[in-house]
């Protein structure tokens, strides 16, 4: 009996009594990284069919999280739900991409959903794997002996692709995961690409090079349908890009908008001044809960990203009342001892963030009365690290010509403090 079948009867025998973290099992803590990817591999490391290479990792968890599949740590900790969330994606990520998870638990949010989630996995789980070993029994009975174990392998691989086709179509019909062209555009979505220099490039339908490309274009990428488990997701082997002008039925609005690079021009501009405030950091936040514009949830990652890879330095989406609840701004008192008690007053505090700047853009509403013949945006940026080290470039002013990308945009006054 060729000595791959008892391979495969071993691990069905394996699969039958495979691990799983309980959720009374989890312990009711707060652990800091390390602990939780730690935890992870070493209960759940028989799911890694990768090699040496672990369950779960520190950049793992950091690309979940930018990907919203993760709560922020509270205080840099991490929960029982962190465990079973993690849990979870890390064994389904071998059946969707992770921007498919995203809209798969993206209507589960708190402990208790999360955790009845959580339990309905592991019940299917236990049951499926129960019946595993007669199920490979049978399939490996259809193929009787042989002496050519390639082929052999082949047929019982497809066997078993056809029951996870069978799967995934129940899947997809119960939670549309691929989404519509629409839930695309609206997605939470960031790519990036290599384009090598033998790719072709198109505009309008005509051979072009990437420097004929704008920002703001619709583009179309021709890939080998791998997506790399990072953030931004890297595409695989580029084979072509198109790209579509103004007025083309790609691009039949007649605009390219762009707001994302107007605010990353404001952003860098800040950036410059009063440089002593960005030095001695080891991160930063950027706020864009109150940015004008409709920004798309997509967007604000992708300028998140775009801004910390400019400055070498790593952003998290947190606003100021966020970082303070999570543990990353330090407190003085002003004329009082520092309240201790859980809902004591805070308005006697001052805070700081020693090692990190918080950055901002907020619409300015003293415009509110004017009339404009085409759109025009006035907004604030900010950068803060404590009350008396800030940077303000307030009443900023954009116009968009509706036939192409955001102006050049103005500063009315800037302010420090």
């Amino acid at each position: 009996m060729p000595e791959w079948k008892d391979e495969v009867r071993k691990l069905a025998q394996q699969m039958e009594k495979a691990p799983q973290i309980l959720p009374e099992e989890i312990p009711d803590l707060e652990i800091y990284m390390d602990q939780l990817t730690t935890y992870l591999d070493k209960r759940l490391g028989f799911y890694n069919r990768e090699g040496e290479s672990p369950f779960v990792t520190r950049s793992m968890v950091n690309n979940y999280s930018k990907a919203k599949l993760l709560p922020p740590p509270a205080a840099k900790r991490y929960s029982r739900v962190h465990v079973m969330l993690l849990s979870l994606v890390c064994q389904l990520k071998r059946i969707f991409t992770i921007q498919d998870l995203g809209r798969l638990l993206a209507p589960v949010a708190g402990e208790e959903e999360t955790g009845s989630l959580y339990r309905l996995f592991l019940t299917a789980q236990r049951e499926s794997f129960a019946e595993t070993p007669a199920m490979a029994e049978a399939l490996l009975a259809r193929l009787g002996e042989t002496d050519e174990p390639a082929r052999a392998k082949a047929a019982l691989v497809t066997q078993l692709a056809v029951r996870a086709q069978r799967d995934l179509l129940l899947a997809e019909l119960d939670t549309p995961l691929s989404g519509s062209r629409d839930d695309r555009h609206d997605g939470k979505s960031v790519y990036r690409l290599a384009l090598t220099a033998d790719a072709p490039v198109y505009l309008d339908g005509q051979p072009a090079s990437a420097a004929d490309l704008r920002d703001g274009m619709p583009l179309e990428v021709a890939f080998n349908g791998l997506v790399l488990e990072t953030f931004p997701a890297q595409l695989g082997e580029v084979y072509s890009v198109s790209g579509y002008s103004i007025g083309t039925p790609q691009c039949p609005g007649g605009s390219y908008y762009d707001l994302c690079g107007l605010y990353l021009q404001a952003l860098d501009d800040l950036w410059k001044k009063d440089p002593a405030l960005n030095e001695n950091i080891s991160k930063i936040s950027l706020d864009l809960t109150q940015a004008p514009g409709g920004l798309l949830e997509s967007e604000q990652s992708a300028l998140r990203w775009r801004f910390g890879e400019l400055h070498g330095v790593e952003v998290l989406d947190l606003t100021f009342e966020e970082l303070r609840d999570q543990g990353y701004l330090t407190t003085s008192p002003l004329s009082t001892p520092a309240p201790k008690e859980e809902g004591a007053d805070l308005s006697n505090l001052r805070y700081s963030w020693e090692d990190g700047c918080l950055f901002s853009i907020r619409a300015n509403g003293s415009h509110g009365a004017e009339c404009y013949a085409l759109p025009t945006l006035f907004f604030d940026v900010e950068k803060w690290r404590t009350p008396l080290a800030a940077y303000c470039l307030y009443d900023c002013s954009a116009l968009w010509p509706e036939m192409g990308t955001w102006e050049d945009y103005s500063i009315g006054s800037e302010m420090i403090s």
